[in-house]
């Protein structure tokens, strides 16, 4: 199919989901009023799916199949995004489905409206997404019918709402081009991320609000995952993606309630980030790593500024006191109550933090 007729590029990381393929290609085939390109990157599976892609290929033309050693769901979608040629970039993950009228509901928005960004909106399922009820995943949606970026992350935030999935997102691809967007490799939760940085370069977005997409949730996941191994990574994560979002609210060009949004969503990934210390890490040193960890990129200061509710200044504290005196050496002083009020206090902007992921994720 030549270039200019591609209206969809689909990019579907793949990783041990052989038994879900053929549910997810059939529904891209179906899909209605759409040229689309389908490009699957095997991200180093040790099941058949590979085999299975390959397979589904050879009767398939639209369906690109590209093989990697395992570098981990970022890496393969960053292999996708190289390769697409569509005007609009659409995700979808292995083991998902896709409504027959799914990409075509969201291009004719797109289209109709000159947007930059379609947010769709999905449902969770188990077994048969055809015959499963569709509630949508969406707390709140939007009610304007063009907004920008920066619209999008201010007003879910402070709804507590933020919907950040990929595969809800439909973008046009000379926004990725423009932005040289990526996806960090190396972490779980890249989704917080990429849709950040998305909201910076998106002046056009509209909403979609009929649950098109269908989310499998199976135990197999990384989020389902008892292992220690998973949920350090799990940790580690939420701590770079904290980070990042400081960096974020305050580089220069910032405005005051974008700043202010970005801080109080790292305040709730901060919220996930201590749930996990406190209830998951088993391991006394490992935990005592990343509470190292916490206290040298200096977050706490900037959690604290991102609370606007109660809940969110205990989640600031309980931090707080985990990183500032529980993770103290043994022997060492107790804080006086003098400390905790200058930690709480009113914090000038700060310089962005430097995310130092090469420094320390050796160590865990």
């Amino acid at each position: 199919m030549a270039v200019d007729q591609i209206d969809v590029s689909v990019v579907v990381p793949v990783f041990n989901c052989a038994q879900y393929l053929e549910t997810l290609i059939g529904s891209l085939q179906a899909q209605k009023d759409v040229r689309l390109e389908i490009i699957a990157v095997d991200d180093g599976s040790s099941d058949d799916s590979l085999a299975v892609l390959e397979r589904l290929a050879v009767h398939e033309p639209r369906l690109r199949v590209v093989s990697q050693r395992n570098l981990g769901v970022s890496s393969a979608r960053n292999a996708g995004l190289e390769l697409a040629r569509g005007r609009w970039v659409a995700f979808a993950d292995g083991d998902d489905w896709l409504a027959p009228d799914a990409l075509s509901a969201w291009v004719t928005l797109g289209e109709a409206r000159s947007l930059q960004l379609v947010l769709g909106n999905g449902f969770r399922f188990e077994t048969d997404p055809e015959h499963h009820p569709r509630v949508g995943l969406a707390k709140w949606l939007p009610d304007s019918s063009v907004m920008s970026g920066e619209e999008w992350v201010v007003g879910s935030v402070a709804r507590d709402a933020w919907h950040h999935y990929v595969w809800l997102q439909l973008i046009r691809r000379d926004v990725l081009l423009g932005g040289n967007m990526r996806f960090v490799e190396n972490i779980v939760h890249e989704d917080v991320l990429w849709s950040a940085h998305l909201a910076n370069h998106v002046q056009r977005l509209g909403v979609c609000p009929t649950p098109y997409y269908g989310y499998r949730t199976r135990p197999g996941s990384i989020m389902g995952c008892p292992s220690q191994r998973a949920v350090i990574k799990r940790a580690r994560s939420y701590l770079s993606v904290v980070s990042s979002l400081v960096s974020l609210a305050n580089a220069p060009g910032c405005s005051p309630r974008m700043r202010q949004a970005l801080l109080r969503q790292a305040n709730v990934e901060s919220g996930h980030w201590l749930g996990l210390i406190r209830k998951r890490i088993t391991d006394p040193s490992r935990r005592a790593v990343l509470i190292r960890q916490y206290r040298r990129l200096r977050l706490a200061r900037h959690v604290f500024a991102g609370a606007m509710s109660k809940s969110e200044y205990w989640r600031a504290m309980r931090a707080w006191w985990l990183t500032s005196v529980r993770g103290r050496a043994p022997g060492a002083l107790p804080l006086r109550r003098a400390a905790l009020l200058d930690a709480t206090s009113t914090i000038p902007a700060q310089p962005p933090v430097k995310w130092e992921i090469a420094s320390w994720t050796k160590s865990l």
